[in-house]
């Protein structure tokens, strides 16, 4: 359907039972989409390169908050940057990815913890929480997520080479913590902890607890008892 998009047309335009969309009969792409529930949005839809590329939707903004005349004036400017190659949805995307990844590490682990860590186990939520506030976020917490690189985990795990359990306990916590924050939208890439080598782990020493070792005494005598009355 196409007519001219006014606020007339917008307001006479009722919610049906399917989204009806129409497009502005002067201005290319330019269109008001009205969903069953009520809302009222205004769209321009584009190809960058021809009929042979995607079509693309922008939305240009909410009926209530943007007027159809606004919704015009931007669809109009958008075209003009669609007719030079420029495509409109990647450059909002890119700089909503630019603002998103300009947060801190330690911003985004403090989401983390409240929202991932909150359905783990406690031994878990403990765990991770000691890893994050005494080893990982001191070193790491001030940098924006979106720029945390390979070389900057190398050498912070580097620093930890004297531990090696705890330094590739908290790189395991670290690369879990990326993971949640790319699929949030707060970084793009490979995770870089993928590339970063883990420290060989031997077996650690432990020394029995007086009480281990009386009961380990108290077996043994056991078993030479046994051997006695057979």
């Amino acid at each position: 359907m196409k007519a001219k998009i006014t606020k007339r047309l917008v307001d006479d335009t009722p919610a049906g039972t399917k989204t009806v969309v129409i497009f502005d009969s002067e201005v290319a792409g330019f269109a008001l989409k009205v969903t069953p529930t009520g809302r009222k949005v205004f769209q321009l839809r584009y190809r960058v390169g021809g009929r042979n590329t995607p079509l693309r939707t922008f939305t240009l903004g909410t009926f209530g908050t943007t007027t159809a005349e606004q919704a015009r004036r931007s669809a109009q400017m958008l075209l003009g940057e669609v007719k030079r190659g420029i495509d409109p949805a990647a450059v909002k995307a890119q700089r909503d990815l630019d603002q998103r990844g300009a947060l801190t590490l330690a911003t985004i682990a403090a989401d983390f913890q409240t929202i991932h860590l909150a359905k783990r186990k406690r031994r878990t939520v403990i765990e991770y929480s000691k890893l994050l506030q005494l080893v990982i976020l001191p070193a790491l917490g001030g940098k924006p997520v979106a720029t945390i690189l390979a070389g900057d985990i190398e050498r912070w795990h580097h620093g930890l080479r004297a531990t090696p359990y705890h330094a590739n306990r908290a790189l395991a916590v670290l690369s879990k913590l990326l993971n949640w924050a790319a699929s949030r939208g707060y970084r793009a890439g490979d995770n870089p902890c993928k590339s970063v080598e883990k420290y060989k782990e031997y077996a650690r020493e432990r020394y029995l607890s007086p009480a281990e070792i009386a009961a380990v005494g108290g077996a043994i005598r056991a078993c030479e008892a046994d051997k006695q009355v057979t």
